[in-house]
């Protein structure tokens, strides 16, 4: 296995349609364009500096190297990440700089080497750059345009265009693993100047630094520039290499300052919860897609499904949450397209699958998932109900017909139970607490959308039958899932078999659906059996269910935040401080949440940053702030 293809990033940049991910140590692991989940540009990029020394070989010291000790910041309020490479051997410190311009799709790469020491630094910025543009190793093309001073790859419609802010005092272009790879020249510190590769390509250029004094600066500043066509790229490349640095930066951060200005702010809040508050609006903002209006779960980092079947996808569930936290939070606009991608990709039989590409395209799946048609019409009502955008409900009405009809063809005749199909998680097939949870949550909302709308009937179902099957299906929930001998619900069945595993997704009995009332005896019992058999002895924080062996079965953030929530809304305030606490503590150190903490380390684990986490901690905060989210009808 490859370690490389499952490297978990630091930080994300991009505006929506580009999107970066970069290691702690300052490494661009992988570039996203045209869109943000796919395809995936970039095989290697390498940045280091070359020293030359008087009397030996020239050294050179990449950036992301063990000889540099590292930190990283993103500026407050924006999508800059900062990181700083320190070296006191060397007496330097390089000051890295990465966003995506929010106008043009171009990855800004601003560098700052500053000699600390008492000697005078001699030497030059070194840039490696391997792609694979469109996700092709192969067919790749690469050229060094001398009327740019910059290097072009493609393939097919995809082109970039990467270049310095000054000339490049040499440069190479050829095979990563062949006898002219630019790799093997630049170690030499004497690129051979060819201007052209096919096939497996790669680039690199060194540009000169000079005598840097004591306590004085280099700089150099990259820009990775994307574009269709040659000619677009190349304009691209030129508009944005002709503005300063600090002009560049300045309309970065004030456009992200904007961006959190147009949405709520806070009041009740401690400063780092309204901190991680803003951080988890401006992750949201990085995994949706300008276009389309999809929001992806994480970038990608498993791409050969190694692990998982991979997380840059849009799952229809994981959005409604999204979609509900940013339309709370002042962004409805946002929520609102996502809602009309849902109305574009619904299926003719009116339910969604499991996954799309941000384009539309119907994603690698494994199953149907009944929950994701029933929480996206809760969502499209939840939203209505959010924004009281009246024009919205209209416009979504078809879809609401359509997906309820489906669901309906869905429901077994004789035991008002769903039909079998994959729970949650994705890794259980049969009929699910939650997916009967979010049938009735979602066949509700279309009773209640029609009768605000004056709809007497569906397609083929009368308004007024929805109420009763409503009912019905409930009623079966509580014979078929409640175990009485033992006072929880349990996961489901499987082939007509009860499957007693306690699992965690039984709190949307309560958040978001409010299937049992918070005043219900059993909603006590739902998170007292929660508690009781999925915490982690060792780290805390709130594992998925009973026996779960995807990545080690850690503690998630975001089931822990959705036990939060769930205490809140019972009246344990205290207990909901806590399970919320636990996970501000187990974000990583700028403030990302991921999908798990590890076990037995209590690092952040796997998918980071993770959007349902994200924005699981902008509901429970908001719904702490005072929010009324729920019950709305």
């Amino acid at each position: 296995m490859d370690k490389n293809k499952i490297r978990l990033p630091g930080g994300i940049v991009g505006n929506s349609r580009m999107l970066a991910a970069v290691s702690p140590e300052g490494e661009l692991l992988r570039l996203f364009w045209p869109h943000i989940d796919f395809p995936q540009n970039i095989a290697q990029f390498h940045t280091g500096i070359i020293i030359q020394h008087p009397c030996s070989d020239p050294e050179l010291l990449w950036f992301h190297e063990d000889i540099w000790q590292h930190s990283q910041i993103y500026l407050e309020n924006s999508n800059i990440l900062v990181t700083t490479h320190y070296s006191p051997e060397l007496g330097l410190k390089v000051i890295q700089e990465d966003f995506v311009h929010p106008q043009y799709d171009v990855l800004v790469r601003n560098f700052n080497i500053e000699n600390l020491g008492d000697d005078k630094f001699f030497g030059s910025f070194a840039c490696y750059n391997h792609m694979k543009v469109n996700d092709m190793q192969r067919y790749n093309t690469v050229l060094y345009l001398k009327e740019r001073d910059a290097f072009l790859h493609y393939f097919n419609n995809i082109y970039f265009m990467l270049g310095g802010s000054r000339s490049p005092m040499g440069f190479q272009c050829g095979n990563p693993k062949g006898k002219d790879c630019p790799l093997i020249f630049i170690k030499k510190g004497l690129p051979a100047g060819r201007t052209c590769a096919n096939g497996i390509c790669a680039s690199a250029a060194l540009w000169d630094l000079g005598y840097i004094s004591e306590n004085r600066t280099g700089n150099i500043t990259l820009f990775i520039a994307a574009g269709e066509t040659r000619e677009k790229t190349a304009e691209i490349f030129k508009k944005i290499k002709s503005k300063d640095i600090k002009e560049l930066r300045s309309e970065a951060l004030q456009h992200w300052e904007n961006y959190l200005k147009a949405g709520r702010s806070l009041s009740l809040q401690s400063g780092l919860i309204n901190k991680l508050f803003k951080r988890s609006l401006l992750v949201l903002k990085l995994l949706n897609d300008r276009e389309s209006g999809a929001f992806i779960a994480s970038p990608e980092f498993d791409p050969r499904y190694e692990q998982s079947g991979g997380y840059g996808y849009c799952w229809p569930r994981d959005s409604v949450f999204t979609a509900w936290a940013l339309a709370s939070a002042g962004y409805g606009s946002t929520a609102e397209k996502f809602y009309y991608f849902g109305a574009e990709v619904q299926r003719k039989d009116g339910l969604w699958s499991q996954r799309y590409y941000t384009t539309g395209i119907t994603a690698p799946c494994w199953g149907d998932q009944l929950d994701e048609t029933g929480i996206m019409l809760w969502g499209i009502r939840q939203h209505y109900l959010t924004t009281k955008n009246y024009d919205f409900l209209l416009k979504m009405w078809g879809s609401v017909k359509k997906a309820a009809e489906g669901l309906i063809g869905k429901i077994d005749s004789n035991t008002f139970l769903p039909r079998p199909s994959f729970d949650i998680w994705e890794d259980s097939n049969g009929i699910s607490t939650y997916t009967t949870a979010t049938v009735i949550a979602g066949l509700k909302a279309a009773f209640n959308t029609a009768k605000e709308l004056k709809e007497e009937k569906l397609i083929n179902t009368k308004t007024e039958d929805l109420k009763e099957l409503c009912q019905n299906i409930k009623l079966a929930l509580d014979n078929f899932m409640w175990n009485e001998a033992e006072e929880y619900y349990m996961r489901g069945l499987i082939n007509g078999l009860a499957d007693k595993t306690v699992d965690s997704s039984t709190l949307g009995l309560l958040f978001p659906f409010k299937i049992v009332d918070y005043e219900d005896e059993r909603a006590q019992k739902i998170i007292y059996t929660v508690e009781r058999h999925l915490t982690d002895e060792i780290v805390g924080g709130i594992k998925r269910y009973q026996g779960d062996e995807y990545i080690k079965g850690n503690p998630w953030i975001l089931i822990t935040l959705w036990l939060s929530i769930c205490c809140y809304l019972t009246g344990s305030r205290n207990k909901a401080e806590k399970y919320l606490m636990w996970s501000v503590k187990h974000r990583n150190h700028l403030d990302l949440f991921a999908e798990q903490v590890d076990k037995l380390s209590g690092q952040p684990a796997w998918a980071l940053p993770l959007g349902w986490s994200h924005a699981m901690f902008v509901l429970a905060v908001l719904l702490m702030e005072g929010g009324n989210l729920v019950d709305k009808d």
